[in-house]
């Protein structure tokens, strides 16, 4: 396999197997836009931690280049790039990221008020310390480190996150590729570059491949993806008390 399939590999067992397994993300199929709407709302949270990741980052890395694209995906996060990577003139007409999911949400019955007005649980907060927490302790690391986490944690996880979020509302007659405001433009430019071009996962791609290439630098890869992918399954398993499995519910009665 080529570089990029075998980091890729690596990338999707440990995300599925964090995300999918035993959570409500991997059931999602079971479950309605109301309820689909109240994990969005939730996961709203933790995009909040995007940006200011992205700062810090900027901060530690040594690469130029990584901080360049660190600083890139950070403006177009804040709506301040164009398509072509243009600075825009006027910055309150452009719609943020932040913009783009209260659309989303829109799109689903919720509106702007009642998304402001609803606050993280403790178990999201609780996600959202531990995410930071563990952002410090990889500013101390090497680049290969932080590269990872970015491409992992910030493209590729969320990827799969939405991805499965959108199908289901898809099916469910709620969005279509034209609709959608926040998550299948994500799944185009963060992972999977549906309308052609790169993804940011694929930016990183030759500063990761420079610095990945012996068995102990594999593994320092791995400790990190799995490390992220725990914390982020944390989120979605707080979820089971809100809505059980529909096969555990009727096993129950």
């Amino acid at each position: 396999m080529s570089f990029k399939e075998t980091l890729v590999a690596m990338e999707q067992e440990t995300a599925n197997r964090a995300l999918l397994s035993g959570t409500i993300l991997g059931r999602i199929d079971q479950h309605d836009d109301h309820e689909i709407a109240q994990i969005l709302k939730q996961r709203r949270y933790l995009t909040f931690l995007f940006t200011p990741m992205c700062e810090y980052f900027l901060c530690s890395l040594d690469d130029q280049a990584g901080r360049d694209i660190v600083a890139d995906i950070a403006l177009e996060e804040l709506g301040l790039l164009g398509d072509k990577g243009v600075k825009k003139e006027s910055p309150p007409k452009v719609k943020s990221h932040r913009q783009a999911f209260l659309a989303e949400l829109s799109n689903l019955r919720v509106e702007k008020e009642e998304a402001l007005n609803c606050r993280p649980t403790k178990k999201t907060r609780c996600v959202m310390a531990r995410m930071a927490n563990y952002i410090f302790l990889l500013g101390t690391k090497a680049d290969l480190e932080q590269l990872i986490f970015l491409r992992f944690s910030g493209e590729f996880m969320t990827g799969i996150e939405f991805k499965h979020i959108y199908d289901r509302l898809v099916a469910l007659k709620i969005l279509t590729r034209s609709k959608s405001t926040f998550l299948f433009p994500h799944l185009d430019y963060d992972v999977f570059a549906l309308n052609g071009g790169a993804s940011h996962a694929d930016r990183y791609l030759p500063m990761i491949e420079e610095r990945l290439r012996t068995r102990g630098e594999w593994t320092r890869a791995r400790k990190v993806m799995e490390k992220a992918a725990k914390i982020r399954r944390e989120f979605y398993l707080q979820f089971e008390a809100w809505y059980p499995s529909r096969s555990a519910a009727s096993a129950a009665e």
